[in-house]
């Protein structure tokens, strides 16, 4: 039985009884036969396919899988990396907004005084 699923009509091997095979392409999605094109239907990559028949073997289907984790890794770590970034210039602009938050209350407080100071002159 496979564990394969096609990405556009998400029928497995066995629902497909004509299709000898599934696809894997380099950007790690899985299609049928009759749904591959010439690029990835789901992120729209060109991609070269790999053959994912019954008769494989299990090294080359370790193979596709670890490159694809490899992709995968490859991707949350740089996907850290921008959060990471990301939580820096918020730390920054949450700075930034205490400090004018500040300023804005001094001017303020500058405003109530003048207000006051006007209000006993008139």
């Amino acid at each position: 039985m496979s564990f394969y699923f096609c990405r556009s009509c998400f029928k497995s091997s066995w629902e497909h009884k004509k299709l000898k095979f599934f696809c894997g392409i380099d950007c790690g999605h899985i299609f049928c036969t009759s749904c591959l094109c010439e690029e990835c239907n789901a992120c729209g990559k060109p991609y070269t396919n790999m053959k994912i028949c019954s008769e494989f073997k299990n090294q080359r289907i370790q193979e596709f899988n670890t490159k694809i984790c490899t992709k995968i890794l490859a991707r949350m770590a740089y996907l850290k990396k921008q959060r990471e970034r990301n939580a820096a210039v918020i730390k920054k602009i949450e700075r930034h907004i205490k400090e004018e938050k500040k300023i804005i209350k001094y001017i303020q407080n500058k405003i109530r005084v003048i207000k006051i100071s006007l209000y006993y002159v008139l």
